[in-house]
């Protein structure tokens, strides 16, 4: 589909949820349960919330799964994250611009919540790398997985950077697909986001589960969707 009056359309067939970390989650446990992924990579691992959802669905359709997840973690600045657009790191609030900190995510902090999942999960075979570091840098040309979340920097040549080095995937998954509204239709996509890897001939598709949130007093709200690029037969 393509993204005319977007926003509306939604209203009218996705699932509306209460918060767009909740809309995240159910929309990756759908695609794995429809796509049933050994290979997983997820860019922008963060905290590993989102890394173990997928895993702990992945594993009820195959006895072996492989997660490769890639983030700066500890090396991310509060710089970086006002060029990326990074809401899960060293800065928050509104703007972005206040600098306060939050508790960063580490290496050592992941595998240790994926070290407990495989514990869980003993009778399973699930293996898993985290490579630290900018995905400019550390993602090489033509790895392919059998689903990836794209979810880490959120400019323009980091999001291209990232898909063209995946795009070979059998599914590429997409957060932050974002449409501005207000009470008479869209009014376009932002400065950042995914939508920039899209072409006017781009086969995507929207997953189920949708966020939005709208000012009462300007009438101007945000829509947040997932969605994805699939090379296999839909």
């Amino acid at each position: 589909m393509k993204d005319k009056q977007l926003a509306k359309w939604a209203d009218d067939n996705l699932q509306l949820m209460t918060k767009s970390s909740i809309a995240r989650y159910e929309n990756l446990k759908h695609i794995i349960a429809k796509y049933k992924p050994k290979t997983i990579c997820e860019i922008g691992t963060s905290h590993g919330k989102g890394s173990l959802v997928m895993v702990e669905e992945a594993i009820k359709h195959h006895d072996t799964i492989h997660f490769t997840g890639y983030d700066l973690f500890e090396e991310q600045t509060v710089e970086n994250n006002l060029k990326e657009r990074n809401g899960k790191g060293m800065i928050v609030g509104k703007g972005r611009e206040t600098g306060k900190e939050k508790p960063l995510p580490t290496v050592e902090s992941v595998s240790r919540k994926l070290n407990q999942l495989r514990n869980k999960l003993s009778f399973k075979n699930f293996e898993y790398d985290l490579i630290k570091g900018d995905t400019n840098d550390t993602l090489n040309d033509g790895e392919s997985y059998d689903l990836v979340f794209i979810d880490g920097g959120h400019s323009k040549d980091t999001v291209i950077n990232d898909y063209n080095k995946l795009k070979n995937s059998k599914v590429v998954v997409f957060d932050d697909f974002i449409m501005k509204f207000d009470n008479n239709g869209d009014l376009g996509h932002p400065s950042w986001g995914s939508h920039h890897i899209l072409e006017d001939d781009t086969k995507y598709h929207i997953l189920p589960h949708w966020y939005k949130k709208q000012s009462k007093e300007t009438g101007v709200g945000r829509a947040i969707f997932q969605m994805y690029i699939t090379n296999e037969k839909d």
